[in-house]
């Protein structure tokens, strides 16, 4: 648990499945819906900007080396 949510910010609800494919693998799918989200409009510009862009990247690698380190 994170403080204000992990890397997409707090989860306000989920669901999800596993799935068997045809080769025997599992896997997984989920929906999540997030608590305040940016419409798909906001989250557009921010991808395409770069400013915010490697911020997000900063972001997730901190994220990724935090959940296995």
């Amino acid at each position: 648990s994170y403080p204000g949510g992990g890397i997409l910010g707090e989860i306000e609800a989920y669901y999800g499945t596993v799935e068997e494919s045809g080769r025997g693998a599992l896997h997984l799918h989920m929906l999540l819906w997030l608590a305040n989200s940016k419409h798909p409009h906001e989250l557009r510009e921010l991808i395409l900007d770069d400013v915010s862009s490697k911020h997000f990247v900063n972001l997730l690698f901190r994220y990724i080396l935090m959940s296995f380190f």
